[in-house]
């Protein structure tokens, strides 16, 4: 009997201390999964806004840039795992619409180009059904004298495009402003797109396109234009491509985030929740933070500021002087006679119900005339800016609804 008991207790003693070691293991193996976890991020909490990455492609050399930032909810390795689907959708979107839109890069024959369209004068090209209905929009809002726009001006943009690159390193000398040969070139070449009988652009069924351009404009173009494009969407190019992406986005479910670019045009997604715009103004040639304004849901704003607010945009951007006076130098253009449309310092406007392309076409026509502040669809905006170059002023049109203003000693004033 006593051996017995010895024995069991001798077992149990045994047992005991099996278990012991089985314990420790699985503690140290739920210690080692807790590491794990915690390394990769399983419970730190990452919910909020995260800028997309833009993918790295061989084909396709991105000119400039459009950012994307959605909102994520979960732990690190959720969110990583989101946003990694994020990221493809995004970069694939943007290539997409990107290659079509490229005025100077042929892509055959993986896409039909606007390249494409512009080598093959005369000549019937068919192009993807996207990039039809798109030209057709561009060429439907191409309207000099009323949208100061024109899907024909892109001579025009790439000439100013080369003097704005030489003028961002000092190099003033073939600015019209000191350069009479250029300043008699930019006065032609507007003169030649201003008549629209010198070229145009028929649309056919199946998504076939032909550009034709007449021979005095061709030969011009052959002597003076540096390989100019003939169409492009220049000063509407960032926001379809931009409306396409955040179309894209929406379509496969993404609907809090927004995509903004270097120039101050940006678009909100449907489920957007709050977001702060900054207002600029200048003085003494520098330019300030005014204030800004919170909003939210779903806006597409676009913004033109004739002065540096990020050093991003630096090419483009400058001053000038001659004869004690101060001219400012951009990409946005005045059609009429080719000349820096500046009559603006800085404008900007909201809307619910504009798509991008045609909020930004609005924008790119306020300065046209003096003191026209708002075209005959005002209703669709909620806020519009103007600094004038002559008498600042701010400028409130229409009702604000969730807007509200902040300014620079944020008091502010709900409307």
């Amino acid at each position: 009997m006593e051996n017995n008991e010895r024995k069991n207790i001798s077992l149990s003693k045994t047992k005991h201390f099996e278990l012991i070691i089985i314990a420790f293991v699985v503690a140290v193996a739920v210690a080692a999964v807790l590491i794990t976890c915690s390394a990769l991020g399983v419970f730190t909490n990452s919910t909020g806004y995260a800028e997309l990455q833009l993918a790295t492609y061989s084909d396709v050399k991105f000119s400039h840039n459009i950012y994307c930032y959605l909102y994520f909810k979960g732990n690190e390795m959720q969110v990583n795992s989101k946003k990694g689907k994020a990221n493809s959708l995004f970069s694939t979107s943007y290539r997409e619409i990107y290659m079509m839109t490229d005025p100077y890069v042929d892509y055959s024959p993986y896409s039909v180009s606007l390249k494409q369209i512009n080598k093959s004068l005369g000549e019937d090209v068919k192009v993807d059904e996207r990039l039809y209905l798109l030209l057709k929009d561009a060429y439907q809002k191409s309207d000099i004298q009323n949208n100061n726009y024109s899907l024909f001006a892109a001579p025009l943009f790439h000439e100013w495009d080369l003097l704005l690159y030489s003028g961002a390193f000092g190099n003033y000398e073939c600015d019209p402003l000191f350069d009479e040969e250029e300043a008699n070139y930019l006065s032609n070449l507007a003169n030649m797109i201003n008549d629209t009988s010198n070229y145009s652009l028929e649309f056919k069924d199946n998504n076939i396109v032909n550009l034709n351009v007449f021979p005095e404009y061709k030969e011009f173009l052959d002597t003076y234009s540096n390989n100019a494009p003939i169409i492009s969407l220049n000063a509407l190019e960032n926001s379809y491509q931009m409306q396409y992406i955040a179309n894209k986005l929406e379509e496969a479910g993404y609907e809090n985030g927004y995509l903004v670019d270097d120039f101050g045009n940006g678009i909100t997604l449907k489920g957007f929740t709050s977001m702060n715009h900054n207002l600029y103004d200048i003085e003494d040639g520098s330019a300030h933070l005014f204030g800004h304004i919170s909003m939210n849901g779903r806006y597409r704003f676009s913004a033109t500021h004739h002065f540096l607010v990020n050093p991003l945009n630096s090419p483009y951007f400058y001053d000038v002087t001659k004869d004690d006076n101060t001219y400012h130098r951009s990409s946005y253009l005045k059609l009429e006679d080719g000349s820096v449309n500046d009559h603006y310092l800085s404008t900007n406007l909201f809307s619910e119900n504009l798509d991008l392309p045609s909020l930004v076409l609005e924008n790119n026509k306020l300065p046209i005339k003096d003191n026209t502040y708002l075209s005959e669809q005002a209703d669709n905006y909620k806020f519009l800016l103007v600094n004038n170059s002559s008498n600042k002023e701010l400028i409130v049109q229409h009702e604000f609804n969730a807007f509200t203003i902040y300014k620079n000693d944020y008091n502010f004033v709900t409307i």
